[in-house]
């Protein structure tokens, strides 16, 4: 969870920079632009003096059971998926709002990059792991989070206007979440198959 959002935090004080004359500066009218730069400034650097020194020599749990290859290579998948479209959005707007299910400015696409870049990251760090207690709370985060934004979709459908951007992402979105799901309830089964069974007294 920290690099991906060490790239959601990241991406959004790029996209600040960038499109800096586009916030209101003016402190008599409102302080949000400067609330905004200063929490996406002092975020990213406080998440790295808040690790806690040693973490990343901690040894990796055993007790969940390796991770499934298939369930691997989705993620990896998944990674490179969402890392496109995130790099897409932060490099050529203008191209990416050409498929985009609705109207998008460069500064919004910018800002919607974060949430595609950090999601890659985290589930780029998760393919890593070697165990799947290290990545159970973050697969169920995946999954809730793709089934609220299904949810906000499908209530919303005026939102996506029924183009076939709008279709292609609602697609995505489902078989995400529910290929998330999938390899995640399989892991859980192995784990507890293979849990050593307690011995009753006797």
């Amino acid at each position: 969870m920290f690099w991906g959002n060490l790239a959601f935090t990241g991406t959004l004080l790029l996209a600040t920079f960038w499109h800096a004359g586009e916030f209101n500066w003016d402190p008599s009218q409102t302080i949000v632009g400067h609330l905004w730069l200063i929490l996406y400034i002092f975020e990213p650097v406080t998440m790295l003096y808040m690790v806690p020194r040693g973490v990343w020599r901690l040894p990796a749990p055993t007790e969940g059971g390796p991770i499934w290859l298939p369930f691997r290579w989705f993620m990896i998948a998944a990674t490179g998926l969402l890392l496109s479209d995130g790099l897409l959005l932060v490099i050529n707007p203008e191209f990416a709002a050409l498929r985009w299910p609705w109207e998008l400015n460069p500064l919004d696409a910018r800002i919607m990059a974060a949430w595609f870049l950090g999601w890659a990251v985290w589930l780029g760090t998760m393919a890593f792991a070697r165990d799947w207690l290290e990545i159970r709370l973050p697969a169920a985060l995946f999954i809730l989070n793709g089934a609220a934004l299904t949810a906000v979709n499908f209530l919303n459908g005026d939102l996506l206007s029924g183009t076939g951007p709008a279709h292609a992402y609602r697609t995505g979105l489902v078989l995400l979440t529910l290929l998330m799901a999938g390899f995640a309830a399989y892991q859980e089964v192995r784990r507890v198959r293979s849990a050593p069974r307690a011995r009753g007294g006797g």
